[in-house]
C-alpha cells in the first residue's frame, strides 16, 4: 500500500486535496525533491520590508489573451499562472505552470470571481478550514472561501478625461506582522463589506498628473522603461498617496509583455491579481 511521507500525509487528509493515486504519487515524489508547490503560504506572505521604497521587480507574460505567467525579474524564476475562463467570469491561479507535471487545470489554487466591475479574490482551500467538514468549512457560507482581495472598479473624471481607477480590500496584519487569515467562521464580514473597525488594508489608485512636456496625462514609473496602455495603474495606500506599493505596465519589449513591481504589504498573489484584473480594461 502507498505511504505518504509525512509532508504528503497533511495534504491528503484535507477534503478538497483528495488527490488521485497516480497524482499523490507524484507529489510525494516532488515533496521528496523539494520541488512540490502544493501549498501557497510563499505567494501568500507580504513582501518583506525593505529601506527606502524598494520594489520587489516581476514581470507577467501574456498569451493568447488567456494565459499570464509571472515571473520574478532577478533570477526568471516562475512564481504563478492564471487562466481566463472561457465565459469571462473567472480567472483561475495556479502554483504550477501547465508543463509541469503536476500541473491540474481542475486545481487551481486561488480563484477570481467577476461581477459588475468587481473581483473577488479567494483560496480554494481556507488555511482556518483546513481540518473542517466541507458542510462546516467557509466555503460553504457564501460560496467563496478564504478571502484574498477584493477589487473595485470604476472610471474617475480627470480634467477632460476619463482614467481607469482600481480600489482593493485586502487582509489586514496582526500585531506581530502576520496576515489576518480572512476566513467568514471566524466571524469576519466580506470583504466587499467590511465594517470601519474590520482589519482592513486599502490600496487606491495612484492618479497619473499632467505633463506640460508631453501635453498629456502620465505616471512616473521611475527606472522603467513603459508604454502607453489603457491598463497600466500605480497603487498607493489609503493613508499615503506618494509613495506607490504596486505598479503594473507594459514593457517597451512588445504587447505581450507587462512589468509588476510591489512592495510591503502586497503579497505576489495581490499584486498579480491586482493585475489580473484590469483584463477588461481598454
Amino acid at each position: 500500500d502507498f505511504v505518504p511521507p509525512r509532508g504528503m500525509a497533511m495534504f491528503m487528509r484535507r477534503p478538497s486535496l483528495q488527490l488521485p493515486t497516480l497524482r499523490a504519487f507524484d507529489v510525494a515524489d516532488q515533496l521528496e525533491g523539494g520541488f512540490a508547490r502544493e501549498s501557497a503560504s510563499e505567494v501568500l506572505a507580504p513582501s518583506p520590508k525593505r529601506a527606502g521604497s524598494s520594489l520587489t521587480r516581476a514581470y507577467v507574460r501574456m498569451t493568447n489573451d488567456e494565459d499570464y505567467y509571472m515571473y520574478l525579474e532577478q533570477s526568471d524564476a516562475f512564481l504563478l499562472y492564471a487562466r481566463l475562463s472561457e465565459d469571462g467570469t473567472s480567472i483561475s491561479i495556479h502554483t504550477y505552470q501547465p508543463s509541469d507535471p503536476l500541473f491540474s487545470a481542475s486545481q487551481p489554487a486561488m480563484t477570481m470571481q467577476y461581477q459588475h466591475d468587481t473581483w473577488m479574490v479567494g483560496l480554494q482551500q481556507c488555511e482556518n478550514c483546513v481540518s473542517s467538514s466541507p458542510a462546516r468549512a467557509c466555503r460553504g457560507m457564501d460560496g467563496h472561501s478564504q478571502q484574498l482581495a477584493y477589487c473595485t472598479h470604476a472610471m474617475q473624471p480627470l480634467g477632460n478625461a476619463k482614467v481607469h481607477t482600481l480600489s482593493i480590500n485586502l487582509p489586514g496584519l496582526n500585531p506581530d506582522g502576520s496576515r489576518v487569515i480572512w476566513c467568514r467562521r471566524m466571524g469576519l464580514p466580506s470583504l466587499a463589506r467590511p465594517g470601519a473597525s474590520d482589519p482592513v488594508l486599502k490600496v487606491q489608485t495612484k492618479l497619473p498628473e499632467w505633463n506640460e512636456e508631453r501635453k498629456t496625462l502620465c505616471l512616473e514609473f521611475k527606472g522603467r522603461m513603459v508604454k502607453s496602455c489603457s491598463r497600466n495603474f500605480q497603487l498607493c495606500t489609503e493613508t499615503d498617496d506618494a509613495a506607490v506599493v504596486c505598479q503594473f505596465g507594459l514593457t517597451s519589449h512588445g504587447d505581450a509583455e507587462f512589468i509588476l513591481d510591489y512592495q510591503f504589504p502586497m503579497s505576489h498573489l495581490q499584486a498579480f491579481a491586482a493585475a489580473l484584473s484590469t483584463v477588461y480594461w481598454a
